[in-house]
């Protein structure tokens, strides 16, 4: 008898026969229903031949669990399946199997179909004309719980009651869309039928539309103007119409922003031109929407409509970043902040920027999108030299309204590789020649500013620095002379910039030539001279101003008064002179209202002070002759109503007579001494004195007895605090105070490596 083992080895040999014996499984496809997508009638479905098989059985099914019946009714031995019978639409699974005679089968393939055997519903379809001649046809969307719309095809009759099936297709538009905008060869005054159909995306047809008819407009024959306009007073509105042939049942109408309804005029007779004024005192700012009605002869419609945005409040617009004379390099956020002023917001336009390029600006970019009214711009400074940079903002509401602000930055970028040593060095001797010239320019107006000694007196350390360093062989040398006159460039560039001296205001002394006698004898000059002064005032017209100016010096303001003494050039007082030759005199008696003394005047041009303090006479060279002006200055800083009172108290006037013109070798009667001859005596003066008291004070001591035993002991002596400066030694630029234009130096380790140096230079 098999033992055990062998009784199980029997066992596993049954069990295998069947699996060492399964057929293979069929592979299906379809041309009518691709696996995964959507797809009808009919249906068609192939498989491959399975060698051993004797038949296939199949079966369509939407469980795609089920199992595939073995029978008549589902088996055959054809390789395609054609099923017809109508079902719903859905997911749905085909599946077959193969089977042989001797009961073996293959395991069950499976292809999953979306069928759509459904059509669209029914879409309900409206049409309208517009102003333009066109027909605007819109439509519900039709019923498809299934594949969903295709498209729709959309016919076209001018007759109604037309059938679809003897009229071509007009236009086939997207399945998402639900409307159609008809501008085709359509003709004014002309109704036109339409119904459209849809199509699902397998192909199957919905329901016909209804039938939706409209009307084209008729064309208006008329020229019209409508005009409306804000008055310059911003107190009306100016309304007017304008027409090349006669308007017939005209009305028009303004709807006010607080809703109500003001009826200018109601089917008014024909007329061809009209113009009114609405008053806008009692309105709100808002929008004001007219509506003007009106028809030509024939009928026809050339109605016209306009929104005007009554808004007169301007908006405020300011710089946020970067702040005054800020140094900036490369890339550069500019930020402005925006707000729209006013019980009515219009809203703004992008804002617009631009830099200062000569006399114009260049728009350097815009911008419209903002955070929390912060509008940015990210500028390329490299567009633009080193050395200071004027950039403006401008905005415009939608009323019309604009702003601007302004701001003044720095530009100091990196060296370019083109640019050598020499050239380095010679643009920056260039710049510290313009920054001195700037700076004589303000002194000549007694004007000093200390921001602006301390820029050029370190700029000047800079350059001396980078001109030791740029004799010195070796890259690293080179480099470093390269930043110290980077630098040195940057700050004589911004001094320029400090100080911004504007005319504020003007006066002109008037006199009449036929009285020159009168004012020339008030003046103090008579006998010849007056003859001369007579002569050359008829000659040369000479003319006096008080010009008031306005200083701004680092964000203070004050004012400075000026005297500009101007007259024509006579060729003839030149002659054989050089042009450091004193060719000309001017006796100017100045009003004390004006200058109490000379001490308190200051000019370019040398004077001495006559016997009359503050009669001064000035001294013209050729060249300074040949400019036909000088001026000379109150050193005093003015406050704005101090400013003011000189123009309103008209002390121009209070001069006595016009400005004298003499030949320097005409002597005016009375003592005549300048200013540093009476210094040069006061002090002389002055020493003589405290030598005087400093000899009395040592005889006094000699008489005393020493310090010791039975003398009292010496007292320490008081130590007196030092003389304060006077208000001209104070305002003494710093060249003139003895300081070594090489203090202050500031000064990088060399040798170390730094951040980039900002280049003022640009290429060449």
């Amino acid at each position: 008898m098999p033992g055990f083992k062998d009784l199980v080895l029997i066992a596993f040999l049954v069990l295998l026969i069947p699996v060492a014996f399964a057929l293979d499984t069929p592979t299906i496809s379809s041309n009518t229903n691709p696996e995964g997508e959507w797809s009808g009638f009919p249906m068609e479905f192939k498989w491959t031949s399975i060698e051993e098989a004797d038949r296939y059985c199949f079966i369509l099914t939407p469980d795609s669990e089920a199992e595939i019946p073995i029978d008549d009714s589902h088996c055959s031995a054809n390789l395609a399946a054609y099923p017809s019978k109508k079902i719903s639409s859905g997911d749905y699974y085909f599946k077959v199997k193969a089977v042989a005679n001797n009961g073996n089968e293959s395991s069950a393939a499976s292809h999953a179909i979306m069928l759509d055997i459904g059509s669209p519903g029914r879409a309900e379809l409206s049409a309208k004309s517009n102003d333009a001649g066109e027909i605007e046809l819109s439509w519900t969307a039709p019923e498809d719980d299934a594949s969903g719309i295709k498209e729709y095809e959309i016919y076209r009759k001018l007759m109604a009651g037309f059938d679809i099936r003897t009229t071509p297709i007009y236009e086939i538009v997207d399945g998402s869309a639900l409307s159609f905008t008809d501008v085709n060869e359509l003709d004014q005054s002309t109704t036109y039928h339409y119904k459209i159909l849809a199509v699902d995306n397998v192909g199957n047809f919905g329901s016909v539309s209804n039938e939706a008819h409209a009307e084209t407009a008729a064309e208006c024959d008329l020229n019209i103007t409508f005009l409306v306009e804000l008055s310059s007073g911003e107190d009306s509105l100016e309304l007017s119409i304008l027409s090349d042939s006669k308007i017939y049942h005209g009305i028009l109408e303004a709807k006010l922003p607080d809703g109500s309804t003001y009826s200018f005029f109601n089917d008014a007779e024909a007329f061809l031109e009209w113009e009114e004024s609405f008053d806008l005192s009692s309105i709100d700012e808002g929008y004001i929407d007219l509506s003007l009605t009106a028809k030509e002869f024939f009928g026809d419609d050339c109605s016209q409509s306009k929104q005007f945005i009554f808004d007169i409040t301007k908006p405020d617009l300011t710089f946020t970043s970067p702040k005054y004379n800020d140094r900036v390099s490369e890339t550069v956020p500019l930020l402005v902040e925006v707000d729209d002023k006013g019980s009515f917001k219009s809203g703004v336009d992008p804002i617009i920027f631009s830099v200062r390029d000569g006399e114009s600006w260049t728009e350097i970019g815009t911008v419209s999108d903002a955070t929390d009214n912060v509008y940015l711009l990210n500028w390329d400074s490299f567009t633009v030299e080193n050395g200071q940079q004027r950039i403006k903002a401008v905005v415009v509401d939608k009323g019309g309204n604009q702003a601007e602000a302004t701001q003044t930055l720095n530009v100091l970028n990196a060296f370019d590789g083109a640019v050598d040593l020499n050239s380095a060095l010679t643009q920056t001797g260039a710049g510290r020649k313009e920054a001195f010239e700037s700076r004589w320019e303000l002194d000549a107006l007694a004007i000093v500013s200390d921001k602006v000694d301390s820029l050029i007196e370190e700029a000047d350390s800079n350059f001396a620095e980078g001109t030791r360093l740029a004799e010195l062989e070796g890259l690293e040398n080179e480099t470093n002379a390269k930043i110290f006159l980077a630098t040195a460039m940057a700050l004589y560039t911004r001094s320029q910039g400090i100080v911004s001296v504007s005319t504020y205001q003007t006066a002109d002394f008037v006199f009449n030539k036929e009285q020159s006698g009168i004012l020339l004898t008030a003046a103090g000059i008579s006998g010849p001279t007056m003859a001369v002064a007579q002569q050359m005032i008829e000659k040369a017209d000479p003319k006096r101003q008080l010009k008031i100016l306005k200083v701004v010096d680092d964000n203070s303001t004050y004012y400075r008064a000026t005297i500009e003494v101007s007259f024509s050039l006579d060729t003839n007082i030149l002659a054989d002179s050089n042009s450091q030759d004193v060719v000309m005199q001017v006796i100017e008696t100045v009003p004390k209202e004006f200058a109490e003394y000379a001490a308190q005047l200051d000019s370019n041009i040398s004077f001495v002070v006559l016997d009359d303090d503050p009669k001064l006479s000035f001294a013209l060279t050729r060249t300074q002759y040949k400019k036909k002006k000088f001026s000379y200055v109150l050193e005093d800083d003015l406050s704005q109503k101090n400013a003011d009172d000189l123009i309103s108290e008209n002390i121009v006037n209070k001069f006595v007579a016009p400005p004298i013109l003499l030949p320097p070798e005409t002597v005016v009667s009375g003592f005549s001494v300048s200013l540093e001859v009476l210094l040069f005596i006061g002090i002389s003066l002055a020493v003589i004195v405290l030598v005087v008291i400093a000899a009395l004070v040592v005889k006094s001591r000699k008489s005393k007895p020493r310090s010791g035993l039975g003398a009292p002991a010496r007292k320490f002596a008081k130590k007196e605090p030092a003389k304060p400066l006077s208000k001209k030694e104070k305002k003494a630029p710093f060249w003139k105070k003895g300081k070594s234009p090489l203090s202050g130096l500031k000064m990088p380790s060399l040798g170390k490596k730094k951040e980039s140096p900002l280049n003022v230079f640009g290429k060449k």
